[in-house]
């Protein structure tokens, strides 16, 4: 309540210091957020490390590569049989094996059969030549004639075929091999890519029953992914099956290449003539003792050359590859630990 003299009512003071109040308390509040609050000495960040411990590890530089299979031209299926067919393994493309039954002729099976040389002849007991070698070779394989019978159609040799024969379920047991009783194969197993024969009809004037896909007769490796491979001696990983490898040559070993060529995956693969390529896996023969260190403890790198810093002193180091966020590294001597990130004081790094 304001006087008629001017004078200020006994409420007056407590107003003006209330409000001195207020503006303190803004003050204080409008500092607090202008002052970022001290950090808890437990909570403060710690200093960056200077040295990492190393461990070491077997490195086999294994790498995904894609075979491609180089495969030859198509070869005729072809028989010395004349007359109605009665009986066929396949009504389409799909897989011949050698010591099979092909198809039947006139109630009489005719053998499918993979020799080294094809037949063009006749054979009985008496007969020599790479043609009998081949039989006598593929009879041992089936299990039907003793090692070492040779390049001679002899008494075994009949006996071997004739049997082959009864197991084929055949109404006649012939004593020569003659044309009119076998198909020749290229390869133990054998992809058909064109059967012509028809159930019922007759086998065509000349003998074709259809084409086989050719002999595989190379696989190419490169590596699926960019990179280089450390040097050394590998092992190929394909369908299961391995063989000792020079870096990514060509693979030609005749036994590996008859291997691959009579897997299932493989015999799948060549029904589909616009695939020839398949993944496998290469590994080096013996894994080279390498360490793993962070990184950051890598300086002076050249290629696959460089240092870490190990006891004040540059180590020379070949780089391997990587690991979980791991560099792996090859040194001339054994590693515990080494400098990484602020704590490398060194920038030479002498070569080997």
């Amino acid at each position: 309540m304001v006087t008629g003299n001017g004078s200020r009512g006994p409420w007056a003071g407590s107003f003006v210091a209330l409000g001195l109040v207020c503006a303190l308390a803004v003050g204080v509040g409008v500092g607090l957020l202008v002052v970022p609050a001290a950090v808890p000495l437990d909570l403060a960040a710690g200093a960056r490390p200077t040295s990492a411990a190393v461990s070491g590890q077997v490195f086999d530089d294994e790498r995904t590569v894609k075979a491609t299979f180089e495969v030859s031209g198509r070869i005729p299926l072809v028989t010395g049989a004349r007359g109605v067919v009665t009986g066929t393994a396949l009504t389409g493309p799909g897989r011949l094996a050698s010591g099979q039954v092909a198809l039947w002729v006139d109630g009489l099976a005719v053998v499918a059969l993979h020799t080294g040389t094809p037949f063009y002849r006749d054979l009985a007991v008496g007969a020599r030549g790479p043609d009998v070698a081949g039989l006598n070779a593929e009879l041992e394989r089936l299990g039907l004639l003793a090692a070492g019978a040779g390049d001679l159609f002899s008494q075994a040799t009949r006996a071997a075929w004739q049997e082959l024969q009864t197991r084929a379920g055949s109404g006649e047991r012939k004593a020569e091999l003659t044309l009119d009783r076998v198909v020749w194969l290229p390869a133990v197993e054998t992809t058909v890519a064109l059967w012509s024969v028809v159930l019922g009809g007759p086998v065509p004037a000349d003998g074709l029953l259809g084409q086989v896909d050719g002999v595989l007769t190379q696989i190419g490796l490169s590596l699926a992914a960019e990179g280089e491979l450390v040097e050394g001696e590998r092992v190929l990983r394909l369908y299961g099956l391995e063989i000792q490898v020079a870096g990514l040559e060509p693979v030609t070993d005749p036994a590996f290449l008859a291997a691959v060529a009579g897997t299932d995956e493989f015999h799948n693969l060549m029904l589909q003539p616009e695939v020839r390529q398949a993944s496998g896996q290469v590994r080096l023969v013996e894994g080279i003792a390498a360490w793993r260190v962070p990184p950051t403890a890598l300086f002076g790198i050249e290629g696959r050359l460089g240092c870490v810093e190990a006891g004040g002193r540059a180590v020379p180091v070949r780089v391997l590859g990587s690991s979980m966020g791991a560099s792996l590294v090859q040194a001339e001597e054994p590693l515990t630990e080494v400098a990484v990130g602020v704590g490398v004081s060194l920038t030479d790094c002498p070569r080997p």
